[in-house]
């Protein structure tokens, strides 16, 4: 039944901070009907989602209808909803309200306070808050579920407006939960002042970027402590976030980490950096800062000097050098993007703020325990000073003994071998054990523990054992001090293999390319068991006979399987502008959810492969008018590939 203005007598009042989906179910009370029909009147399309009322109220309700009819105003409805914080801080292009919200909104259980709905039985907005724990009113906790039937309450449903339980009748506010605790208390209201600012001020940008690219920098300039210019390592945020929000900022659609930013993780840099929310949104970032970011040529952080006041580069970092990290090793600190110094040896990064610091504290001990080794305290009485083992204190000493930080008494007393000179080949062999290798050091090449220690620390063992291969190239002279005898004692004697003739090894050689042929055409994988299995010869035998074709098919290999990541990416995206199509024509909200549900592709995979942006972008340009269904499927018969898709959706971001 279609419903006039005329019908409508009864108009209750809507109160300051009720949601609107709650002022709904009152009206379905004062007509006694039901919240579907009440929908029915001014519902724009099939609801879904109950809780899209009050997130996508536009897109949901017919408000202009709604405010006619019940004599409100625009302003006093759209209050009623989440629609100035999402108008003011959420930019549909970087995916769905879902996902900016989904860590702080309760969306599927309907929140409340006894003792309001017992004087009202009306439901505030914030109380779909997750952070919001108590009622500020009357200090006692909300509730998401009857405390009878211990069922949850759904987001709208039928006896809420009278405050009963949908499921067992049982009057919602008969029992209450008090909040005694002090501290709690006043974080709470203080939690309560936040988001009432964050939900009904506007959040203004001056700049040519996009709401959420200058939402980005605003977070990132907090994390530094609103210093000038952007310096990575001063940002206390994990290397991820830090690349994926800027690349997102510079629109660098090529990169394989691209952040955007989401409702909890603004809520969480605000609580890190102690900033409230109208310091958050009366900040302006300096230009100075977003030009540092979109003129950054490379991601590599400012790094640090050497603090060793025994090396030559002592006060510069000339000798520094990117190393691995070895994820499994438990550092005292965590450091971030450390470095090693060439000349030294030492290990340096980033504490989250931003502070640079030597990682062993092998500097720190040497003010202290260089002076007690030339006093001549011993091993045990040297740990128990500085509070440290002594495994840590015989490698302590080893590197003073290395690097001559101690008298020659010192060094005689504790350096009873004959030095090698180049220890790097015997460390070589080791890395391929596993295991102690303290221990094949002993066994192998019959080297004490402080012998061991002793070549550790050699510059050019440091380079080898933490060698980063974008950095750091280094030459190996195998035959240096009998290695090369010893490697040949390794290798296992080879039986006598029958010489192939040149007919078959060529005939071998044109299967192999047509099999190469054929993956490339039909674009299907291959792998190692299908290719030799064709081939009619086992790996085994190829590598002995043939090594020439091993290193031919690795590298084919990776040929075709680049071929066929392009193809699945271009089919997969092809599927999702397929469902892009198919919502759009069916009317309904297109959401990543619902085109991950039409596709069976987890949302992980677009954004991962960097395809999210591209379906953001037709999105936006199919609500904006900007291309039709039609011509989107004309486009999907032309079987386009992934970066003919971005030239066209993604120059608007340039």
């Amino acid at each position: 039944m279609k419903m006039t203005s005329s019908k409508l007598f009864i108009r209750p009042k809507i109160y300051q901070g009720e949601s609107l989906s709650s002022y709904l179910m009152r009206i379905a009370k004062a007509y006694f009907t039901t919240i579907k029909e009440v929908y029915k009147w001014w519902g724009a399309g099939e609801i879904r989602k109950s809780s899209s009322i009050d997130y996508q109220p536009l897109e949901s309700i017919n408000i202009d209808l709604l405010c006619k009819q019940m004599n409100k105003g625009g302003v006093q409805i759209r209050s009623s909803t989440f629609f100035s914080l999402l108008h003011s801080l959420f930019d549909p292009i970087d995916g769905s309200i879902w996902g900016f919200t989904s860590e702080c909104m309760e969306k599927k259980r309907r929140r409340y306070c006894p003792k309001c709905i017992s004087k009202e039985n009306i439901y505030y907005l914030y109380w779909q808050i997750k952070e919001i724990d108590i009622c500020h009113k009357h200090l006692i906790y909300l509730e998401d579920s009857c405390l009878k039937c211990n069922q949850p309450l759904p987001y709208v449903g039928e006896g809420l407006a009278d405050g009963v339980c949908p499921k067992c009748q049982f009057r919602l506010y008969q029992i209450i939960r008090s909040c005694i605790n002090e501290k709690e208390i006043r974080h709470q209201v203080f939690l309560h002042s936040q988001w009432e600012e964050l939900l009904y001020r506007e959040h203004i940008n001056t700049t040519n970027l996009s709401k959420g690219r200058y939402l980005a920098v605003k977070l990132l300039y907090i994390s530094q402590n609103f210093e000038p210019q952007m310096v990575r390592g001063r940002i206390p945020l994990s290397s991820d976030i830090i690349s994926g929000l800027t690349s997102y900022i510079r629109s660098d659609i090529e990169s394989k980490k691209i952040y955007t930013v989401t409702l909890q993780f603004i809520r969480r840099v605000l609580q890190d950096n102690g900033v409230t929310v109208r310091k958050f949104y009366d900040t302006k970032v300096p230009s100075t800062y977003i030009e540092s970011i979109l003129e950054e040529k490379t991601r590599k952080t400012n790094v640090g000097s050497c603090l060793a006041p025994w090396c030559s580069s002592f006060g510069n970092n000339t000798g520094m050098l990117p190393i691995r990290v070895h994820k499994s090793h438990k550092n005292k600190y965590t450091l971030r993007n450390q470095h090693m110094c060439k000349f030294c040896s030492l290990k340096y990064g980033f504490l989250k703020d931003g502070e640079w610091i030597e990682k062993d504290g092998i500097i720190s001990a040497s003010f202290v325990g260089v002076p007690l080794l030339n006093a001549k305290y011993r091993l045990k009485d040297f740990a128990d000073q500085l509070k440290i083992s002594r495994y840590i204190a015989s490698l302590f000493i080893a590197y003073f003994i290395r690097y001559k930080l101690v008298n020659s008494e010192v060094i005689n007393k504790y350096k009873l071998f004959k030095e090698i000179e180049n220890p790097l080949p015997y460390f070589q062999l080791l890395s391929e054990e596993k295991g102690i290798q303290v221990f094949f050091a002993r066994k192998k090449f019959n080297w004490s523990q402080r012998e061991y220690y002793f070549y550790y620390f050699d510059p050019q063992v440091q380079l080898f054992l933490n060698d980063d291969s974008k950095h750091t190239k280094l030459k190996i002279n195998d035959k240096s001090n009998g290695i090369e005898h010893r490697q040949k004692l390794k290798l296992r004697e080879k039986k006598d293999i029958k010489e192939v003739s040149w007919e078959e090894k060529n005939h071998i050689w044109r299967k192999a390319d047509r099999i190469i042929l054929e993956a490339k055409t039909k674009k299907i994988r291959l792998s190692n068991d299908n290719f030799f299995h064709e081939l009619g010869r086992g790996a085994k035998w190829i590598k002995s006979q043939m090594p020439e074709l091993i290193n031919w098919y690795i590298q084919r290999k990776e040929e075709v399987t680049q071929i066929n990541k392009i193809e699945t990416e271009r089919i997969r995206l092809e599927n999702a502008i397929t469902a892009i199509c198919k919502l759009y024509k069916e009317g309904v909200s297109i959401s990543h959810q619902r085109i991950t549900e039409e596709t069976g592709i987890e949302r992980k995979y677009y954004r991962v492969h960097s395809l999210t942006t591209i379906m953001n972008s037709i999105i936006y340009d199919l609500y904006n008018s900007k291309i039709t269904v039609y011509e989107l499927e004309v486009l999907l018969q032309q079987n386009k590939s992934v970066e003919d898709w971005k030239s066209i959706f993604i120059k608007h971001l340039a």
